[in-house]
């Protein structure tokens, strides 16, 4: 039967050589976690959006940290890019930008 063959091979791909199948649950268990923080990030975001809206200094603030963040997460997917598809990627100019990409991140948040 084509599924009980199609089960044994991935079984076989996470058992040690020679021993019995393990079920490795560590991706769904960093699934679970990152859902978990973005669902509290998105609670924690609605309740700054409904505090900020009787204020308009407040909103104001709240949309450049926003757009800061949005930045900030653009940058780091870039960054990531390079880390995962760059050969000759250098490590510690990479610790060193992103140094510099924060301190510069929280003057602009400052700022605002």
């Amino acid at each position: 039967d084509f599924s009980s063959s199609m089960a044994s091979n991935i079984h076989r791909f996470l058992a040690p050589a020679g021993g019995a199948p393990v079920v490795d649950y560590s991706v769904i268990s960093i699934i679970v976690m990152t859902l978990g923080i973005v669902l509290a990030v998105e609670v924690l975001r609605h309740q700054l959006d409904v505090a900020a809206s009787g204020n308009p200094f407040f909103h104001t603030v709240l949309e450049l940290m926003y757009r800061e963040l949005t930045t900030l997460g653009i940058v780091e997917f870039c960054i990531y890019l390079m880390h995962k598809y760059h050969k000759n990627f250098n490590f510690k100019m990479e610790a060193m930008f992103v140094d510099v990409h924060f301190m510069l991140f929280y003057t602009a948040v400052f700022n605002a």
